[in-house]
């Protein structure tokens, strides 16, 4: 019984250093003003753009793709997040159509909002 015990014992520590490296990846990180930098960049970009004109396209694309790379080169919980915002707003570049364009749009600032949420209590 005692074997069994301590057995079990031991794997649930094993199982347990594995989910805590595992769920390391989403712990809070440490303010970084390079990453802040980007974001409003990026925000200030999006928030421009209009579905109905061309321009101002390029540059939101631009600022958002580093965002993106900078957070998956530093490992950060929102990189995810910040992938999808660039790939939400390419979508909405490439649409057919205005509503289309807009509900994309909505998407990339709803993103937005959960990245500052996330880095603006840092």
């Amino acid at each position: 019984m005692k074997r069994l015990v301590v057995l079990s014992l031991s794997l649930t520590l094993l199982a347990g250093c594995a989910t805590t490296d595992n769920l390391s990846k989403y712990w809070p990180r440490s303010h970084d003003s390079d990453l802040a930098t980007m974001f409003v960049d990026a925000k200030i970009s999006i928030d421009d753009l209009d579905c109905k004109e061309s321009f101002g396209w390029d540059e939101a694309t631009h600022f958002t793709r580093r965002m993106s790379e900078y957070a998956v080169f530093r490992q950060d919980p929102q990189a995810d997040n910040a992938k999808s915002t660039l790939e939400n707003l390419k979508k909405a570049r490439l649409a057919q159509n205005v509503s289309s364009c807009d509900r994309y749009l909505n998407v990339v600032k709803l993103r937005l909002e959960v990245i500052a949420k996330s880095w603006g209590t840092r």
